[in-house]
């Protein structure tokens, strides 16, 4: 009898090793202070979707949808068209939260806190390790280990500095973000700072011609080094798409649409989830003034090109 059993036993035991070693351990590696994303174990795969499925369509969809917003590209107008699908009014005159509070009713103000219900600055889910909580303005986020004594507004905080804010773009919802052209971001980020005159040190701009002189002074300036200057509007995009910056880690924002095409691929990726009354607004920005038609010289594309080098060659831009 016993012989009779010792081969079912082995047999049974090679199973229960073989499940084990699919396990994936779900503990979150990350320090103290948020800065370090999960950690993988030696060995495992990496679990993000395949580098050229930058549109996600290799995987089974969750059941809600979040926004990544990335600064200065297009992520007002998108907030906007989420907010307007649930029956406010669109328009360029006010920031997301603020159209909420002055047009939205209670039971659309209860949705800020339901996941992928409301999208950037109307998400008032969004967490991250150190927040500073403002009712008014909206919750701002900081990572004193990388950036002493900075901060941004927490929508604009790229999920690949905030562990916590990577899991909440990852594990509750699917993600989807959109990613603009280098020089054109930066370009726009020029005419946003002479329109707002708000940034500390860069106000005297807007008392200058718009030109491009003055547009590559405004690269020398800023693009140095890593920083949360101007509320992240100059990340690189890399930053809130994969961990650590690095196009060849872990996805943090699973659907990523270009700028170029947004109106087209938009429509098709609310319908993959259910949201098809989600439609795009205009993406003109209303701080944007008649700062229209400026041409970089040779320095300020060198500039922009050697800053943001990432996303040139992680999303194709040429």
């Amino acid at each position: 009898m016993t012989r009779r059993l010792m081969p079912a036993m082995a047999a049974l035991a090679a199973v229960l090793l073989w499940v084990a070693g699919l396990a994936i351990p779900s503990a979150d590696a990350a320090g103290a202070d948020g800065s370090c994303l999960l950690q993988r174990q030696p060995g495992a795969a990496t679990p993000r979707q395949d580098k050229h499925d930058l549109r996600g369509e290799s995987e089974s969809l969750k059941g809600c949808l979040a926004f990544i917003h990335i600064p200065k590209a297009m992520g007002g107008s998108i907030e906007l068209s989420r907010l307007h699908a649930w029956g406010v009014p669109f328009n360029r005159t006010d920031g997301c939260q603020w159209q909420l509070r002055k047009h939205g009713t209670e039971s659309v103000r209860k949705q800020r806190q339901e996941p992928g219900a409301l999208w950037g600055s109307c998400d008032a889910g969004i967490p991250c390790t150190h927040v500073d909580l403002n009712e008014k303005y909206g919750n701002t986020c900081s990572q004193p280990s990388l950036f002493s004594g900075k901060r941004c507004s927490a929508w604009h905080f790229p999920p690949s500095f905030d562990s916590r804010l990577a899991s909440y773009y990852t594990e509750t919802c699917d993600s989807f973000c959109v990613v603009r052209h280098p020089l054109e971001r930066f370009i726009s980020q020029y005419r946003h700072i002479r329109q707002v005159g708000k940034y500390e040190g860069y106000k005297s701009y807007g008392k200058h011609p718009c030109d491009a002189k003055h547009l590559e002074r405004f690269a020398n300036e800023t693009l140095k080094e890593l920083n949360l200057e101007q509320d992240c509007h100059l990340v690189p995009q890399v930053y809130y798409i994969f961990q650590e910056g690095n196009p060849e880690d872990r996805r943090l924002c699973r659907h990523v649409l270009n700028m170029t095409d947004a109106a087209e691929q938009f429509p098709k990726l609310m319908q993959r989830y259910g949201l098809e009354h989600v439609t795009l607004g205009g993406h003109d920005h209303l701080y944007h003034d008649r700062c229209e038609k400026i041409v970089p010289t040779a320095k300020t594309i060198e500039l922009v090109k050697q800053f943001y080098r990432q996303d040139y060659a992680a999303f194709g831009f040429v």
